[in-house]
C-alpha cells in the first residue's frame, strides 16, 4: 500500500467502524473484542488496522472481508461490534473522510504500510486517531487520544505525510 492508495479515501464516506472479538456464552452472551483488529467499511470493502506487532506500530491494509485471523476456544463465536455510533459525534451525519496524516509511515509491501500513528480528519470536524502505543491492542480515538500519543518523546520528531494534500513534512 502507498499514499496512492491511502488518497483514493480522501472523499469517501465512512459507512462503518467494526471491532472484531467473540462471544462467550455462560449466563449471557457477552463480546470481548479483540483490539488488535479494527475495520473501517467502505462501500464494499475494508480499511484492516492491525496492532498485532511488538513494536507497536499499527499495520493498515485494504480487504473485501472481514478476517478473524486468530485463534478462539470451541465454546466461543466469532464476533463483530459496530462502533460507529460510539466513537463517530453525531452519528447522523455522514461522515466523509477530508485527509488523512500518517506518522512515522514505513512501507511494508504493495499492500501493506506500516505507522506510528494515524489522524483521520472528518468532514464533520471531528478527528479519529489510531496508534498502536499499548501492549493491550490499537488506541482508537479522538484529539485527547492524540495528544496523549504526541505526550511521548519518541513521537515528537517523528516524519508525517499528509495524504490529502501530498506532501511530506517533519513534525
Amino acid at each position: 500500500m502507498n499514499d496512492k492508495n491511502m488518497k483514493k479515501l480522501i472523499g469517501k464516506k465512512i459507512d462503518n467502524i467494526l471491532f472484531s472479538g467473540f462471544v462467550y456464552h455462560d449466563e449471557y452472551l457477552v463480546f470481548t473484542p479483540n483490539m488488535n483488529t479494527i475495520f473501517f467499511q467502505f462501500n464494499d470493502y475494508y480499511l484492516m488496522f492491525d496492532g498485532r506487532d511488538d513494536d507497536l506500530q499499527v499495520k493498515a491494509s485494504f480487504t473485501s472481508e472481514i478476517l478473524f485471523d486468530y485463534q478462539i476456544y470451541d465454546d466461543e463465536k466469532y464476533a463483530l461490534s459496530e462502533e460507529y455510533n460510539s466513537l463517530l459525534t453525531n452519528s447522523f451525519d455522514d461522515h466523509f473522510i477530508d485527509d488523512i496524516i500518517i506518522y512515522g509511515m514505513e512501507r511494508e509491501c504493495d499492500n501493506i504500510i506500516k505507522f506510528s500513528g494515524m489522524e483521520i480528519l472528518l468532514s464533520s470536524h471531528q478527528i479519529l486517531f489510531i496508534d498502536g502505543y499499548t501492549f493491550n491492542g490499537l488506541n482508537i480515538g479522538g484529539i485527547e487520544q492524540k495528544l496523549f500519543w504526541l505526550s511521548h518523546e519518541e513521537n515528537e520528531n517523528c516524519d508525517t505525510l499528509s495524504v490529502g494534500q501530498v506532501k511530506i513534512n517533519k513534525n
